[in-house]
């Protein structure tokens, strides 16, 4: 499709400096109710890249594509990702038969899409899907990829993960469907909206299916089985990561610094907008029930307001020693799908990045950090990235809930797995509207964010400039081969 120039607020700040005004701006824009809750692959979310891009074009940022012929000049900053994303015409329908015991005494379970399950990713279809249930626990390392066969698969996302790749089956590529365990209980999570992602160039991936409850509890149990999917897609519309590029010129002493690579990244995708029908299910303490838009303003506009931010000092700074890429990625709430096609098509390649700088959910305080302008590192021991910034006297500090694996849960990791030194700075504290409705721009704290991101740029000067090599530290990646030595990759 044709990329037409979006409407953007011109800056009113011409110097390097990070303010607060500016961090809140782009934060109501991008967390405003017209966006939709910037779901993968939907109008709202190409309306939000749209808006990065010119941001970043504003800011003297290069683009990091060629610009399409006769098309707009925002163009160079979009790289379609090929996943698009659909509307749904009705909810999906599941009906799931096991050899596990009966659900509520029935042998054949018919599911609600949003209570019992979520139709995550996979081709828009027509019509109804049938196939047969096998489960990893079961089959061991028997089990092959199969495109008439649903695969439950057990085990943490990582553990699934590795699972695949040993199989040969990487993101579950060769079957029909992934059946993933998903929440515990039903009433714990609201339902996904009528909305899907599919690939667009890959048809070896499968239509993901998260399941929880009762449902989950009988799969996992199971043997063999089969379900039926019915499915009615509409129109399609395209899913985009947005890139800005600042050259480096590397350094008298180290010219190859030129060549080097830091990429600082933050998602811009959210969960879109919660079913508009009647019956939608809602949670008992809903403090919005007529609120519809998921705005996702801690989570994750605050991060993509920060690289924003830092991109707009770096490009007034002058020519920093190593490269820059700035890349804001969408598909991270649909499984990491915007940075998974980044690594598979690297701007640069990926034997020169050597540090992945990510922000996820800054736009409030930690008291367990230092409270406000402080952000924590994830996996402060993975790396001597923290270590160098605090002995500069920078103001950041430790993960202190390592029991919640934020090392894992955001872009960063699909960086670690690739070997990549990779962190998530962030100062989420746990706040009660994570994933809710009630996450909107009014809750945040700018100054606290201004005040935080003024200290990480001193700490990416000094990535940088070539000031600080980050390496890992020993035993530092955990998806390191075991031989791979004592720098732990």
């Amino acid at each position: 499709m044709r990329i037409n120039d979006a409407s953007s607020r011109s800056r009113t700040n011409p110097t390097p400096e990070i303010l607060a005004a500016e961090l809140q701006a782009h934060v109501e824009t991008l967390a405003g109710d017209d966006l939709e809750g910037r779901e993968t692959g939907s109008l709202g979310g190409l309306r939000a890249a749209l808006y990065i891009a010119q941001s970043l074009a504003q800011a003297g940022v290069a683009p990091a594509l060629p610009v399409a012929p006769e098309g707009s000049t925002l163009s160079g900053y979009l790289a379609d990702i090929g996943y698009v994303g659909f509307p749904l015409r009705t909810e999906p329908r599941l009906m799931v038969t096991t050899d596990a015991p009966e659900i509520d005494g029935e042998a054949v379970f018919t599911g609600a899409h949003g209570v019992d399950f979520d139709y995550v990713v996979g081709a828009p279809a027509e019509g109804e899907l049938e196939l047969f249930v096998v489960s990893s626990r079961a089959q061991a390392e028997a089990v092959k990829p199969l495109r008439h066969a649903a695969l439950y698969i057990h085990g943490s996302y990582g553990d699934r993960q590795q699972w695949l790749e040993v199989m040969g089956s990487p993101g579950g590529r060769g079957w029909g469907a992934l059946l993933l365990p998903g929440w515990p209980t039903p009433g714990d999570h609201r339902p996904l909206p009528l909305h899907g992602v599919a690939s667009s160039v890959d048809a070896t991936l499968p239509v993901m299916l998260r399941v929880r409850g009762p449902l989950r509890k009988q799969l996992s149990e199971a043997t063999g089985g089969t379900i039926k999917l019915g499915i009615e897609g509409l129109e399609t519309t395209p899913a985009y990561n947005v890139i800005g590029v600042i050259p480096g010129q590397g350094t008298p002493d180290r010219p190859e610094l030129a060549r080097e690579v830091i990429v600082f990244t933050a998602h811009y995708d959210h969960i879109g907008i919660r079913g508009r029908a009647a019956t939608s299910p809602r949670e008992p303490d809903d403090p919005a029930p007529d609120d519809l838009v998921f705005n996702g303003a801690d989570d994750d506009a605050s991060g993509v307001a920060g690289v924003l931010e830092l991109a707009h000092a770096f490009a007034h700074e002058g020519a920093p020693a190593r490269t820059l890429v700035f890349l804001l990625v969408t598909g991270e709430e649909k499984g990491l799908l915007g940075t998974e096609h980044y690594l598979d098509h690297p701007v640069f390649p990926l034997a020169d990045t050597v540090y992945n700088l990510n922000l996820e959910m800054i736009g409030r305080p930690d008291p367990t950090v230092g409270g406000p302008g402080r952000l924590w590192v994830t996996g402060p021991e993975r790396t001597n990235v923290m270590g160098a910034m605090e002995a500069a006297g920078i103001g950041v500090g430790a993960d202190m809930r390592p029991e919640q694996n934020f090392f894992q849960r955001s872009d960063n990791i699909a960086f670690v797995r690739r070997g990549v030194p990779a962190q998530t700075f962030s100062s989420y504290a746990l706040h009660e509207d994570y994933h809710r409705v009630t996450d909107e721009a009014a809750t945040l704290d700018p100054d606290h964010m201004q005040a935080a991101l003024r200290e990480l740029l001193r700490g990416a000067r000094m990535l940088a400039q070539g000031e600080l090599d980050p390496v890992w530290l020993p035993g530092g990646n955990p998806y390191a081969p075991a031989d791979a030595g004592a720098a732990g990759r």
